[in-house]
């Protein structure tokens, strides 16, 4: 849920950075505005596959679908993150 947290407080501030992006570059503003949108998906997708762990846990047994689930949590969380000093890797 960290994970999920800090995504939110990073798209959080890409709406102020949204906000000064000059409107006559309207290729670069929608660019912009794409990516946010596919982040905004991102974490969801997230989000959703975080809630669904409580089937999981909630289970008295592991089924097999735990596995695919696991593979698939694994998935959206490996494409990057921030690793401190300012620094990001993807």
């Amino acid at each position: 849920m960290s994970q999920i947290v800090e995504c939110r407080r990073v798209l959080k501030w890409t709406y102020a950075y949204g906000y000064y992006l000059p409107w006559h570059e309207h290729a670069k503003r929608q660019f912009f505005e794409y990516l946010q949108g596919e982040a905004e998906a991102g974490i969801e997708r997230l989000y959703q596959c975080a809630e669904g762990l409580q089937n999981y846990l909630n289970a008295e047994a592991l089924s097999n679908d735990f596995n695919d689930f696991r593979t698939k949590l694994a998935g959206l969380t490996r494409c990057g993150g921030y690793r401190g000093g300012g620094e990001w890797r993807w």
